[in-house]
Formats: structure tokens, sequence, C-alpha cells
């Protein structure tokens, strides 16, 4: 699955998603070591497909 957004300023959105991430104000996705977005995340738990 892909999302496509657009955005004048990229580095801070995707900045402030890994921050709502880190502050748990998004829990249902989650990023790797790499930065990556792999799949979507159920409380900390990979979501079953």
């Amino acid at each position: 699955m892909a999302i496509y957004i657009l955005t004048s300023n990229p580095t801070a959105l995707l900045k402030a998603f890994k921050k709502a991430i880190d502050e748990s104000t998004i829990l249902t996705w989650g990023y790797d070591k790499d930065g990556d977005f792999p799949i979507p995340q159920l409380n900390g738990r990979i979501r079953p497909g």
C-alpha cells in the first residue's frame, strides 16, 4: 500500500509524523531502524494481514 501526500515541506511532515509515532499520538503505524514504515502496527504489535 502507498500513501501519497502533496506538501511543500516533506521533511517537516515526515519529522512530525515520526514524532507523533514516538509520542504514541499515532498508534497504528511504526517505523523501523532505517526509517521505513514497513507495515501498520496496532498497539505496538504487528497487525495481521
